[in-house]
């Protein structure tokens, strides 16, 4: 069976490729495939022609640092010694170049019993691996950030959160001992009783769990004591409460119970915070003790403080919320799209992250599951798209290739990018960062600025954000710094001025006011018969000019729809409308998803309709004519034909016809493409059984 190779990595068009399917876990051999393919192909601000901005050792770099049992990460070193140097050169992870180091790591998850439950990929990033070594000049940050799709938090409560039923009955308490989240379902530990004076204890399966402006309700639940009572009968109830919560909710915050539903009790307050687990504490400490050994082969002879180093990963560790996964297969995916969105940042932008709050962090635009499940299914597409090229080519060279269809390796790219909007919203974050930052610094003198060290004058440059491009000297540093303290001297001065003339503008503005109402209360008769007549002179002036002006242009006509039906399902929402808006089928009101998508089906139906009829028209002209008919040889169905329709149009004779690209994309366009596909009858067998009588 074939492969595709691309930069020592290697896809088989059967093993590897059925991973891609619903239900299959992301392996290794797919991960390392497509991070190569996000670096090579994702737009970023690094360095040009440079190593990626995130550097990438391989998705078993760290089982291959804890093999043979070590004890931590410098121990561990020999197992890796060469891995960064043989990737990015001899600077490493500390070039300029670098602002991160993506690593997925792999855990073994494990009950309340200890019982193993399977393992879980997460990704642990080390934003700006340098920033460990800088002990000086400005001390660049370092930080661990663990983005994790099944997080897990738990709180216990002693003494437990207590509530009374309500009007005072002390003899009805309920008690909630713990509390706890496991990917998007929290779990909730009480214990309620009762002496039977007041009837029979609710029924805890209608509690509601309200976060925010959200109320989840009818939650599972696994009792160990299950008496509820009645008149005149003792109750006693314990266990836990399941609900199940949207995958969006993030981990930590304040939630409130509402135990029994009917406000039989008061809501009781319930407060959770993410914490790193022994597990992620465990993944710093191997990952400091290697970036501090590999510190000390880059900067032999320096004398850097290497426990430091170690220390230093091992103290900032983040654990920001990111949306959670709802299908158990889908980590490796999350963690792939994670890395794909981190692609997109130039290395200045990851520095800043790696000193930014994790709630801040957590705020920016993170994969949700539904995102996953568009980045699978275009995933799907895109290797079959490879291998039918390869096929045709007779070459599985994936670099090959990109470089010789320039239309293929474009595919590619959006099949992997979706756009600048995680850049973006990390551009503001920065922006905002460095604002803050640059404000509570003191305004620097050029006598402050000649004396500092040329690394301090690149820190500054770096905050301010006006590192000059291509190769820097320190006068270039300097000029630059001293440009931009020139230009918030002038930006400072033109505020002043405007602050002045709007205070100005504002009290002409009072003074006209002032003045009208004078005017209007020492004469408000004559006032409003000026008024009326104007009126009349102004209306007659008005119907005279108008019957002196050219009617305004007729509206131009909707542009005919370029798009195909397969082509709607995967797009943001964003495009579906701007779509709706250039067709003019854009609906009133609050707009759903769902609304601008059938807007567009809509459209597409009655311009498959209108083609139909204009087919039929032709058809008739024909037959009016036969002679002319018969000297015009039939043309072949072009592939829009195909795509126009939301039902299949073609006949087995069609697709005998067909070319191999032709065939994808009906295959796409009807849901039918094989997750495998080897010849080409894979994909005339999937459209074989649509195809229409002739």
């Amino acid at each position: 069976m074939a492969e595709l190779f691309f930069q020592r990595c290697s896809v088989h068009q059967v093993h590897d490729v059925k991973r891609l399917e619903d239900g299959e876990d992301l392996n290794d051999a797919l991960m390392d495939f497509f991070v190569k393919l996000g670096q090579s192909l994702i737009p970023c601000g690094g360095l040009e022609g440079g190593y990626p901005s995130v550097a990438y050792l391989g998705s078993l770099f760290y089982d291959v640092l804890r093999k043979g049992g070590v004890k931590d990460g410098r121990a561990g070193y020999a197992n890796v010694a060469n891995w960064a140097k043989r990737r990015l050169g001899d600077g490493g992870l500390f070039s300029d170049g670098v602002g991160a180091l993506a690593v997925p790591v792999n855990e073994m998850l494990r009950n309340a019993k200890g019982q193993e439950e399977g393992k879980h990929w997460a990704l642990a990033l080390l934003l700006n691996p340098r920033g460990g070594s800088r002990q000086q000049d400005g001390g660049e940050a370092v930080s661990l950030v663990f983005l994790d799709s099944l997080a897990r938090a738990e709180v216990r409560y002693n003494p437990p959160v207590r509530g009374i039923k309500n009007g005072g009955n002390e003899k009805y308490p309920v008690e909630v001992n713990g509390f706890s989240r496991t990917g998007f379902t929290a779990q909730v530990r009480f214990r309620i009783q009762g002496d039977g004076s007041d009837g029979p204890l609710p029924d805890p399966r209608r509690s509601l769990l309200t976060i925010g402006d959200r109320c989840f309700k009818n939650p599972d639940t696994d009792l160990v004591v299950d008496r509820p009572g009645d008149c005149g009968e003792p109750g006693f109830i314990q266990g836990d409460l399941d609900f199940v919560l949207d995958s969006n909710i993030k981990t930590s915050g304040r939630y409130s119970l509402d135990f029994g539903g009917s406000r039989l009790y008061p809501a009781l307050p319930l407060v959770l915070r993410r914490q790193p687990t022994a597990f992620q504490k465990q993944v710093g400490m191997f990952l400091g003790g290697y970036l501090a050994k590999e510190w000390e082969r880059v900067a032999t002879g320096t004398g850097e403080n290497i426990e430091a180093y170690e220390c230093k990963v091992q103290q900032n560790i983040g654990t920001p919320d990111v949306p959670q996964q709802e299908k158990s297969n889908d980590c490796g995916y999350f963690i792939l799209e994670q890395v794909l969105r981190f692609l997109q940042l130039p290395p200045d932008a990851l520095r800043v992250l790696a000193c930014s709050p994790a709630d801040e962090v957590a705020a920016l635009p993170w994969p949700s599951q539904a995102e996953v499940t568009r980045r699978k299914t275009k995933l799907r597409a895109a290797v079959a798209d490879l291998f039918i090229e390869a096929k045709e080519s007779g070459t599985y060279d994936v670099d090959a290739l990109l470089k010789a269809d320039s239309g293929l390796r474009s595919r590619i790219q959006n099949a992997l990018w979706e756009g600048h909007a995680f850049s973006k919203a990390v551009e503001a974050l920065v922006a905002k960062q460095l604002a803050s930052h640059v404000a509570s610094q003191p305004i620097l003198t050029l006598e402050e600025l000649e004396a500092m060290p040329t690394r301090v004058l690149r820190t500054k440059c770096i905050e301010r954000g006006i590192l000059p491009q291509g190769t820097i000297e320190r006068a270039d540093l300097l000029r630059a710094l001293t440009e931009h303290l020139e230009s918030l001297d002038k930006a400072k001065l033109g505020e002043e001025k405007a602050t002045a003339d709007r205070t100005a503008a504002a009290t002409e503005e009072r003074d006209v006011k002032r003045r009208r109402l004078e005017g209007l209360s020492s004469n408000g008769n004559g006032f409003h018969a000026s008024n009326g007549h104007g009126s009349s002179a102004n209306g007659a002036a008005t119907a005279s000019s108008a019957s002196a002006v050219a009617p305004p242009p007729a509206p131009a006509a909707a542009p005919r729809p370029t798009f195909a039906l397969a082509e709607l399902q995967p797009m943001p929402t964003r495009e579906l409308r701007a779509l709706c808006v250039l067709h003019r089928v854009l609906p009133t009101g609050a707009v759903e998803r769902s609304h601008l998508y059938e807007c567009l089906v809509a459209l597409l139906a009655r311009e498959r309709r209108k083609s139909e009829l204009d087919l039929a028209a032709a058809s008739a002209v024909a037959l009016d004519n036969p002679a002319g008919a018969a000297d015009k040889k039939p043309e072949a169905k072009p592939l829009s034909y195909f795509l126009g329709s939301m039902k299949p149009n073609f006949t087995v004779a069609d697709l005998n016809a067909m070319p191999l690209k032709t065939l994808r994309t009906l295959c796409m366009q009807h849901g039918t493409l094989p997750a495998i596909i080897i010849e080409r009858d894979d994909l005339f067998n999937a459209l074989k059984p649509l195809a229409i009588s002739a």
